[in-house]
């Protein structure tokens, strides 16, 4: 629960920081494993 806490607030602050030069921020799948998180795959669309 921890790891995906930690990723989940992670790329909240991604998606503040970037809010000017970011239109959309999609991770998935996201894998959460005993030792932390992994994403599969990430999406990025500017503005």
């Amino acid at each position: 629960m921890d790891a995906l806490v930690d990723v989940v607030m992670k790329v909240q602050r991604l998606a503040l920081d970037l809010a000017d030069d970011v239109s959309e921020l999609d991770v998935n799948p996201l894998v959460v494993r005993p030792r932390g998180a992994v994403a599969l795959d990430a999406l990025v669309v500017r503005k």
